[in-house]
């Protein structure tokens, strides 16, 4: 059985070294013959092939026309499996079809990848009825996978049906784990069902609901923190017959958000995978919720993503920048124009501990440099908001040619702050003279 997991498992080889022989006459589609597990090998490698050279579709046809008859007639054996192991064979042809359908998707064949992950989930679905670990795992990732097709497709509907079929699974499995000892629980099916709740969440959001949007990342933010909080596991099957999310009793973001610090601080190594897909959670959610205009609660969000991405991607990450710019625009919306010039102070920081050696780095300067002079203008400090645009004009000259016009620009912008500060001095005799 382990032998037909690895050709099961591992058909895209990244070389063509299992493939000896065939590279100088690949035979024709239709003509291989498949009796054994060394003939799924060598169909693989000839895959292997026809990938390496970009032809997707010659790829899709020695799997749909060699590999998939074969499993259909049960003429494998051999390699250690028994010939006519129903199971086995539509396991194969199961993982066979998402092959099928993940070049598909490369080749942008978004419908035929739709369909070939819905054969899949229904091979993996026959494969003991999802009663055993391999079989929801293959259901689940197939229902995804076509979720994100029909996505691609702008099908958002369809592709929320799969998304939440998909939960239905994995919440069925859950059920069936609670009568496990916790030391023989699985855990990864926790990153699997937060993970998903994303696919919904962003499927709620194209479809324009976004309260559901963001109950399901409150949900999927409940699914990482099951273990630290009282409220225990969330329930991840939702009525199909409606759209929208029904509202639920779960924790405030404030008690999650304590959850979350109590378990960075009892557990020794917090595994980079979990914060991650929590920060990548939190991104999501803040995003949300401005468009909600709930700004106070996406900073919070956004805080928390870039303190969990400095710990994943390092404290100057382009990743961890853009959600830093992110909160600071939060909290120019809410008029906390101090905490604003501190995020973009910390940017400027990072930004400027690197090496300037290119034009990015100027144009990168140059732009943290403007942000802080529209929020100095916002306080009314003018003084402030010229020598940030003096900062300005100095990186964008020495980055872009001299009649480009964004220095023009700012030039623009300097005389008219001058021109101001020039009538407060006089204390408003300009403006006297114009009367």
């Amino acid at each position: 059985e382990e032998r037909f997991w690895w050709a099961a498992r591992a058909p895209l080889v990244t070389s063509p070294s299992s493939a000896v022989g065939v590279e100088s006459a690949v035979p024709e589609t239709g003509r291989f013959s498949v009796e054994t597990l060394d003939d799924v090998r060598k169909i693989h490698g000839v895959v292997a092939l026809h990938l390496r050279d970009g032809r997707f579709s010659e790829a899709v046809g020695v799997l749909a026309a060699s590999l998939l008859p074969a499993l259909a007639s049960g003429g494998l054996s051999g390699g250690g499996g028994t010939d006519g192991d129903g199971a086995l064979r539509l396991s194969l042809a199961g993982m066979t079809l998402r092959n099928i359908g993940t070049i598909q998707l490369w080749a942008g064949s978004y419908e035929r990848a739709a369909d070939s992950f819905g054969r899949a989930a229904a091979d993996s679905s026959a494969v003991g009825n999802g009663s055993t670990e391999g079989g929801t795992f293959d259901e689940t990732s197939s229902l995804n996978l076509r979720g994100l097709s029909m996505f691609s497709l702008e099908k958002y509907s369809d592709a929320n049906k799969s998304f939440l079929k998909s939960l239905a699974i994995m919440q069925r499995h859950r059920e069936r784990e609670q009568a496990q000892s916790v030391e023989d629980r699985q855990r990864p099916h926790k990153f699997a069902a937060g993970k998903t709740l994303n696919n919904v969440s962003c499927a709620f959001f194209e479809m324009g609901y976004y309260k559901s949007a963001c109950r399901a990342l409150h949900r999927s933010l409940l699914v990482y923190m099951s273990d630290d909080l009282e409220c225990g596991y969330p329930n991840l099957v939702f009525d199909a017959g409606r759209e929208d999310l029904p509202e639920g009793k779960f924790p405030s973001l404030t008690d999650i958000m304590n959850g979350l610090k109590t378990r960075e601080m009892e557990i020794d190594h917090v595994p980079l995978e979990f914060e991650l897909d929590v920060a990548i959670t939190f991104a999501n959610l803040a995003y949300l919720l401005v468009k909600r205009k709930k700004f106070s609660a996406a900073a919070v969000c956004l805080a928390e993503a870039a303190s969990l991405q400095k710990r994943v991607f390092g404290h100057d990450h382009s990743i961890r920048l853009s959600t830093m710019e992110s909160l600071a625009f939060v909290n120019i919306k809410m008029h906390r124009y101090d905490r604003a010039l501190r995020v973009f102070e910390d940017m400027l920081r990072l930004e400027e501990n690197k090496i300037a050696t290119s034009n990015l780095y100027h144009l990168t300067i140059a732009k943290l440099l403007g942000n802080m002079s529209y929020v100095y203008l916002k306080m009314r400090k003018l003084s402030a908001a010229l020598a940030c645009l003096r900062g300005v004009i100095a990186n964008q000259e020495a980055s872009l040619p001299p009649g480009d016009e964004s220095i023009e620009q700012t030039r623009n912008f300097m005389a008219d702050i001058e021109a101001q500060l020039r009538n407060e001095q006089d204390g408003g005799g300009s403006q006297d003279a114009a009367e």
